[in-house]
């Protein structure tokens, strides 16, 4: 499965039918997720710790994490092409490779050929990433963080980043009116 075109009730299912295997009380991916969430305070540790973003013009790859053995960050590498929506899912995606490689020293391997369970590391990432990028708190930290630029294409996007205009002492978004996006959808699919 090409997890970055994937949609997101696939993701789901696949996510629900993880947990509901037989040896998902064996797996212990699900029990560093839960005890190790992303939060606003952990990505501001990752970037203080040195964790860079590169943005680069690639003609296939779509971000990656990247680490030497010796360093105690690393590098995600984001395509300069990518629309804002994809290009925020990929921040996170990568962002919870470095993430959990941080906290736990299991960074969720997710290149076929590299790892027994890279497809379904690939997934649960994939699915975290998007959860994560229609949080608003986490979508403004992260962006901010890494000094990317702000775009508003959902209901997410638009919390995370639209500013108030004062109009006779109440705060009033111009956007929230005038748009359906600012309506109430988050994107979790890019459509």
């Amino acid at each position: 499965m090409n997890v970055s075109q994937a949609s997101w009730q696939n993701l789901e299912n696949e996510i629900n039918e993880m947990k509901k295997s037989r040896y998902a009380q064996y797996d212990d991916r699900w029990k560093i997720i839960e005890k190790h969430p992303l939060t606003t305070r952990g990505i501001y540790q990752l970037k203080e710790e040195g964790l860079e973003l590169k943005v680069y013009h690639f003609s296939s790859l779509i971000g990656q994490y990247h680490k030497t053995p010796r360093e105690k960050h690393g590098e995600i590498w984001i395509n300069a092409n990518l629309e804002a929506y994809p290009r925020d899912v990929t921040l996170f995606h990568e962002l919870g490779h470095a993430w959990f490689d941080s906290t736990m020293g299991y960074c969720f391997p997710d290149k076929l050929g590299q790892h027994p369970q890279a497809e379904s590391n690939g997934v649960i990432i994939e699915w975290l990433a998007r959860e994560w990028r229609a949080t608003p708190s986490l979508l403004l930290q992260a962006v901010s963080s890494f000094g990317l630029k702000e775009y508003i294409y959902d209901r997410a996007s638009y919390d995370a980043f639209a500013k108030p205009q004062k109009v006779s002492r109440q705060s009033h978004f111009l956007f929230y009116e005038e748009h359906s996006l600012g309506r109430g959808k988050t994107m979790m699919d890019g459509t």
